[in-house]
C-alpha cells in the first residue's frame, strides 16, 4: 500500500515562536506537488539588522529549517519548480510609530534575483494597505505569533495555505493577497535556488536596495549587505580610466559595468564567458557595491529585451548568474547589463 505523507499545521497560543516587532519573515509556498497546502515561515531577526549591514554572511537561525523543510516539502525541496520563497516585513503600520529608526508604514519586500532592476515603488495609500497586510501575516490575531513553533526550530512554523494571514494567504491569487503579492508586488517569490533581493520603501520613490539573501541545500540562510563593497567609481578609477560603467575601456567587448561586476580587470583582455552545455555563466564577484544588473537576449544584435526575473532559464546566486540558452532557435546572443 502507497501512503503518502501529509504535513498537518498546527495553530496554539502554547510555544509561540520567538518574535519581535520588527523582526523579518521568510516564507515558503508550493504551487503544486508535496504538501501544497502547506506553507512554511521563519523569523530572520529585526529587519534594522540587515538595514544597518550588521549582518553579512550566515543569518543564525534557531534550530535546523533544512529539516522542516526536507519533511514539508521533500528531500529535493531546494530543486523544485513549484516551490517559491520570498521576505517580508513592515515594523508598524502605524504612522507615528517609529520602531528602531524604521519610520511608520516602511516596507520591506524581496525582489528575485537580488538587486536586478529597479527597486519598486508605491504610493503612500498603497504603502498603508501593504503595511498593514505585513503586520497581520507577523503578529496579527490568527498571524505568525499564533502558530506553535515546529520541533526543529523556535523560530520557524508551518501553516495552512488558506488559513487567515498565512504567508500564502498573501500572495498572488490568495485571499488576502488579491491578484498580487500582498496586493502590491507582482514579483516578489523566487526559486530556491535564486537570490531574493531586499528592498526598504519609506516614501513614494524606488525602494533602496538592503542586500541579498540567498539559501543552500543545506537550509543555509546567508545576507549580502549592500552597505558593504567597494564601489564602481572606486574600481573603474584604478582598472577603466575612469569611464562610465556602459563603455569598455580595454576594447575587450565586454563592458567596464560587466567586468566589475564579474571581478575582472578593465585594463586588461577578458575573454566573453563560453557557451557550456546550453548556457552560460557569468562570475559574481564579492565586495562590489551593485545596484541593478539584468540579463538581455536578441536574435540580431539589434533589438534586445529583458530576460524577467522569474524566468526558470535564469539561475541567480551570491556567486554567479547562469542563462540556459533555449533550444529550438537558429540563433540567439544574450548579454548582462549592470549598473553599478
Amino acid at each position: 500500500m502507497l501512503m503518502l505523507g501529509v504535513f498537518s499545521p498546527s495553530v496554539a497560543s502554547a510555544a509561540a515562536p520567538t518574535y519581535v516587532q520588527g523582526d523579518v519573515l521568510m516564507g515558503f509556498r508550493a504551487t503544486g506537488g508535496l504538501n501544497a497546502s502547506t506553507c512554511y515561515v521563519v523569523n530572520l531577526g529585526h529587519a534594522s539588522s540587515f538595514r544597518d549591514g550588521l549582518i553579512s554572511g550566515t543569518v543564525t537561525i534557531p534550530g535546523n529549517i533544512a529539516t522542516d523543510l526536507s519533511t514539508i516539502y521533500g528531500a529535493n525541496w531546494r530543486t523544485r519548480t513549484d516551490l517559491f520563497w520570498g521576505v517580508a516585513c513592515s515594523p508598524s503600520n502605524i504612522s507615528t510609530t517609529t520602531v528602531n529608526g524604521d519610520p511608520g508604514r516602511t516596507v520591506y519586500v524581496s525582489i528575485p534575483g537580488g538587486g536586478v532592476g529597479d527597486g519598486p515603488a508605491i504610493n503612500t495609500s498603497l504603502r498603508t494597505t501593504v503595511s498593514t497586510k505585513m503586520v497581520a501575516l507577523e503578529s496579527g490575531t490568527t498571524g505568525f505569533t499564533s502558530y506553535q513553533a515546529t520541533a526543529n526550530s523556535t523560530v520557524a512554523v508551518s501553516q495552512g495555505t488558506g488559513d487567515a494571514n498565512s504567508w500564502a494567504s498573501f500572495m498572488d491569487g490568495g485571499s488576502n493577497g488579491g491578484a498580487i503579492d500582498f496586493g502590491a508586488f507582482s514579483e516578489m517569490e523566487g526559486l530556491p535556488t535564486q537570490s531574493l533581493g531586499l528592498y526598504r520603501l519609506t516614501s513614494t520613490s524606488a525602494g533602496a536596495f538592503v542586500g541579498q539573501f540567498s539559501i543552500n541545500a543545506s537550509g543555509q540562510v546567508s545576507f549580502t549587505p549592500a552597505s558593504t563593497g567597494t564601489s564602481y567609481s572606486t574600481w573603474a578609477a584604478t582598472n577603466a580610466g575612469g569611464q562610465a560603467a556602459n563603455l569598455d575601456y580595454d576594447g575587450d567587448g565586454i563592458s567596464n559595468g560587466a567586468e566589475f561586476f564579474m571581478g575582472t580587470a578593465g585594463n586588461g583582455f577578458t575573454a566573453a564567458p563560453a557557451v557550456v552545455s546550453g548556457g552560460v555563466t557569468w562570475p559574481r564577484a564579492s565586495g562590489t557595491t551593485i545596484t541593478a544588473f539584468k540579463v538581455q537576449k536578441s536574435a540580431d544584435l539589434s533589438i534586445w529585451t529583458d530576460v524577467a526575473n522569474g524566468d526558470s532559464a535564469l539561475t541567480i546566486t551570491g556567486s554567479s548568474v547562469h542563462y540556459t540558452i533555449p533550444t529550438g532557435q537558429s540563433k540567439q546572443f544574450v548579454r548582462l547589463v549592470v549598473t553599478p
